[in-house]
């Protein structure tokens, strides 16, 4: 057979080794020939016609792969929708897919309800039993494949941005360069055949699609979990014998802090791939400290899931490459861009990355404006992501351009000063924002979570800061938190934050919050 998409791998998977565990959710195991049968009805009972959206509304489950495949099989493309979104949000993206069908988990079942009876909503509703697959509407129909095969240009995913900065686009991946994906994560992740794989970010996210496919192109045996708590985590992993992994920074953060000296539930890990948000130099020495396997970076977005890659030699206590991204992954080429001058820039210069590759998406769907800025002459990608390269082809980011805090005509990048408050030994997470200046343009304001009972004040926060860097690159104002908002992927909703902290002198509202006393932006600390 030849190999167009990854519904095919799945048809020769289920040929050939169909009694093989292919995902394990929801504490049941679903071989490849059971989810091959179960992709083929659901095929059926979808009854839409090739180009067709089909959303997803639900947590991490089989059934969503299932799902997946069924609209491969029939020509259509899954749309994974946020299960966190307000009703409003949601309805906002199924409008703009224009879904012919939604496939809702019953735990949702209250949106499957509200959506029935909305008069604004034309799309078919669908209820799903993600939890014992038991009883659905799919069941009755034949078992036999429908038999489209999909083409590599064909659209397989729209993935809509989590939105960090403004309103979520459909990002349209075609199964071409979702497979070419799939293959470069392979190699990368080190996931084979043997491998035991455990997804721990949700699969709305490109992150958790790609890494639950891997698994799938392999032929091996991926477990989902439904929801991340750090214990169920733990567990988890010693009881399938986890051999690879995946996580965001703030969830393993929060598993080396469970570990303890003797804790044997980790053992099993051979690889653990991590990426979706920064990485600071303080939380991963304690990670390389905490787990006895190679640790593997990926960057990447929405648009290329996969860019840069730090591969585990470089994984070295101390190392400076720990403060880098890695190096370019196959098949990826890159330039560093002066933004205003479109010029590129020497390597050692920052400037945004471009990237160019036969994975990068097909565009935004209905928004030809904006797929018009992000996808220009030559086939180059804007990522929005500030770096510079070095000699040795290691790629370092420095900030987003929208994050990129400019004070006193000084270009500050947030993350090099997140980095200096997590070496703060009270400060367990923070993120640094730029805040209107009527002096400066712009001051920089650090927002901070505390550790349990840990004790700072804004003036020892900032004074830490200033043995460290420049004065300018300093917080002038700090604000503790309890909490800082997120979007599912883990990545830090700075826009939220410049909103909720953005009117100097005004204390922030919503539960949870509070300000340091005397906080202010450009306040009390100077320059």
């Amino acid at each position: 057979m030849t190999v167009h998409s990854t519904i095919d791998l799945l048809r020769e998977h289920a040929a050939r080794s169909s009694r093989g565990t292919a995902l394990h959710a929801d504490g049941r195991a679903l071989s490849y020939g059971d989810l091959d049968g179960m992709s083929n009805r659901i095929g059926h009972a979808l009854a839409v016609t090739a180009g067709a959206r089909v959303a997803f509304l639900g947590k991490n489950s089989a059934h969503y792969f299932a799902v997946l495949a069924a609209c491969g099989k029939v020509g259509a493309v899954i749309v994974p929708l946020n299960w966190r979104l307000a009703y409003p949000e949601l309805t906002a993206i199924v409008a703009d897919a224009a879904a012919a069908v939604i496939v809702v988990d019953d735990e949702f079942a209250e949106v499957a309800r509200r959506l029935e009876a909305d008069p604004e909503v034309t799309l078919v509703v669908r209820t799903i039993d993600t939890r014992t697959g038991t009883d659905n509407w799919y069941d009755a129909f034949p078992a036999a494949d429908p038999g489209y095969r999909p083409r590599r240009d064909d659209v397989a995913i729209q993935m809509y941005t989590s939105g960090t900065t403004g309103q979520p686009k459909g990002v349209m991946s075609t199964h071409g360069a979702v497979l070419d994906s799939l293959r470069i994560l392979a190699g990368v992740a080190g996931i084979g055949r043997d491998a035991v794989s455990l997804c721990t970010l949700p699969t709305f996210h490109i992150g958790g699609t790609s890494w639950t496919l891997t698994g799938l192109w392999a032929g091996c045996t991926t477990v989902l979990l439904r929801e991340v708590e750090p214990t169920a985590v733990l567990d988890t992993i010693a009881e399938h014998r986890v051999t690879n992994m995946i996580a965001v920074p703030a969830v393993i953060a929060r598993l080396v802090d469970l570990l303890r000296k003797g804790d044997e539930r980790t053992r099993s890990l051979s690889r653990l791939y991590y990426g979706g948000g920064p990485m600071t130099g303080p939380v991963l020495e304690r990670t390389l400290a905490a787990f006895d396997c190679e640790l593997v970076q990926g960057f990447g977005m929405t648009e290329l899931p996969l860019i840069t890659a730090l591969p585990p030699e470089c994984h070295v206590a101390g190392s400076p490459l720990l403060r880098s991204c890695g190096r370019l992954v196959p098949e990826t080429e890159a330039r560093v861009v002066d933004p205003v001058t479109l010029v590129e820039v020497p390597v050692g210069e920052v400037g945004e990355l471009w990237v160019r590759s036969a994975r990068v998406m097909s565009g935004y769907w209905g928004k030809d404006r904006e797929t018009a800025l992000a996808l220009v002459p030559g086939g180059w990608l804007r990522t929005g992501d500030v770096m510079h390269l070095d000699r040795d082809g290691f790629y370092f980011l420095h900030d987003r351009i929208k994050d990129v805090i400019i004070s006193g005509g000084e270009n500050v990048y947030s993350a090099e000063v997140e980095n200096v408050l997590m070496a703060h030994p009270a400060i367990a997470e923070c993120a640094v924002i730029g805040l209107p200046s009527a002096k400066w343009t712009e001051t920089v304001a650090a927002v901070v979570v505390l550790r349990p009972g840990a004790v700072a004040d804004e003036r020892s926060i900032i004074d830490f800061c200033r043995t460290r860097i420049a004065r300018y690159k300093c917080p002038t104002s700090v604000a503790l938190t309890d909490d800082l908002p997120r979007t599912p992927a883990g990545k830090i909703q700075k826009h939220e934050l410049r909103a909720r902290y953005g009117t100097p002198g005004v204390p922030e509202t919503g539960s949870g919050h509070r300000s340091v006393a005397g906080t202010s932006a450009g306040g009390t600390a100077g320059r």
